[in-house]
């Protein structure tokens, strides 16, 4: 089964710009797997065609809804155009997103992007790919693919809140597993409704999410930015604060709740996009003042 997307962003920014962490190259394009289907995505003209690797073991569902699946997941129902449009508006913003063309926000799974992103606390992109691959395979179920590999679904909340520390440690998580573990078992016990999130007030779901353990408020902001709809969210690490310093403020430091306040000013409900193009700007440019 073959999915057709929109070409109207950048493929590799999106899938291994550290947004998510289960994408590998493989071929001319990318592989991985999102929930329960293993994709294979590459570009052909003016579409990216997305080819549902596993559908013959997904014959519980129909092709238009695994086709709805995929195109939530890129989001497809978004105004791209509109998005850069707006961010053009701020003269200093303008040039790099020319720069860079077109970014696009993964619509993920709240679940999986809590665990990666527990997973990425002082860690880098390889070794989260790393840590949430060996989750995957150790707690996940098997998407058989062909006789001499195998692929892995993302574990479910009460597969991990059933491992233990033990486990978890012997994946290479370190002092992310009692984090991973007591904050499966509390949203196992406690049942939260990831739907509901996507509709609330953000600062009240930012709290709620900060309340689990491992979650600070970079963590939560990408939650909120990657998996729960809220595009005004402004996850800050290092990258975007340098940036941000010395974009805007001349290199002079700025506290973080500062640089959160003076986005959401700046670029209100498109703050989590223009974030994305601090970030990757600031990662190509090697920015190390600020």
């Amino acid at each position: 089964m073959i999915v057709e997307i929109n070409a109207d962003f950048d493929l590799r920014l999106a899938l291994m710009g550290g947004q998510t962490f289960r994408w590998q190259p493989q071929g001319g394009g990318y592989r991985g797997v999102v929930g329960g289907l293993l994709l294979q995505v590459e570009h052909f003209r003016d579409v990216f065609e997305v080819q549902v690797l596993n559908a013959s073991h997904l014959s519980h569902l129909a092709e238009d809804e695994i086709g709805q699946y995929v195109e939530k997941y890129f989001r497809v129902d978004e105004d791209p155009e509109g998005v850069r449009s707006a961010l053009c508006k701020d003269p200093v913003l303008a040039p790099i997103v020319q720069e860079l063309g077109g970014i696009r926000i993964l619509r993920q799974d709240p679940w999986e992007c809590i665990v990666s992103y527990i997973c990425s606390i002082d860690s880098n992109i390889p070794k989260i790919r790393t840590n949430v691959a060996s989750i995957c395979r150790a707690l996940g179920e098997e998407i058989p693919v062909a006789a001499e590999w195998m692929e892995y679904s993302f574990p479910t909340i009460r597969a991990v809140a059933d491992s233990s520390e033990d486990l978890l440690r012997s994946m290479g998580v370190g002092f992310r597993a009692p984090y991973l573990l007591k904050t499966a078992q509390e949203l196992r016990d406690s049942k939260w409704n990831f739907m509901d999130m996507k509709n609330e007030n953000a600062a009240k779901v930012r709290s709620d999410l900060q309340s689990l353990p491992g979650i600070g408020p970079k963590v939560a902001d990408c939650i909120l930015l990657y998996s729960l709809d809220h595009l005004d969210a402004f996850p800050i690490d290092r990258w975007v604060r340098r940036t941000v310093s010395q974009l805007y403020f001349k290199g002079e430091e700025i506290r973080d709740k500062e640089i959160k306040e003076w986005a959401f000013t700046r670029f209100g409900f498109h703050s989590g996009y223009a974030q994305q193009y601090l970030f990757e700007w600031g990662r190509l440019q090697k920015i190390t003042s600020g």
